[in-house]
């Protein structure tokens, strides 16, 4: 449906995705590129515990996820989100790493904790 009021809009979007997603839903990702929208990396696991393990973890999730994509849409994306944004959690070593295997990091400042709600209650939330 949100690929669908895109396309009414004409607008696009950039789209990070965790590598086990991309598996599960090739026909989207693979609409997602032909509808020219972005697509981005968010790593594997979405544990923080793992993502954030040694200063190698971060661009190795990356890696796989990238591989994954390519398998699917023939795309070798760079543009990389870390879970759970950057601060605290992600070294400079790391971002060293990710540079060096050719990512390009895209973060965020501002967690809306639009994750938080399971209803309509995040949109004024988000808002405010």
């Amino acid at each position: 449906q949100l690929l669908d009021v895109l396309k009414a809009h004409h607008v696009k979007a950039t789209f990070f995705m965790l590598g086990p997603q991309i598996q599960a839903h090739q026909a989207a990702v693979k609409r997602l590129y032909q509808e020219g929208h972005q697509l981005g990396l968010h790593g594997m696991t979405h544990d923080i515990n793992l993502f954030y393990q040694n200063s190698e973890s971060p661009a190795n999730e990356m890696r796989e996820a990238q591989r994954i994509l390519a398998s699917v849409t023939g795309v070798y994306a760079r543009l990389v989100r870390t879970p759970y944004g950057s601060v605290p959690n992600l070294t400079y070593h790391q971002k060293v790493r990710l540079n060096q295997h050719g990512f390009i990091y895209w973060d965020w400042t501002i967690d809306s904790l639009d994750w938080r709600y399971k209803n309509s209650q995040y949109v004024p939330e988000v808002l405010n």
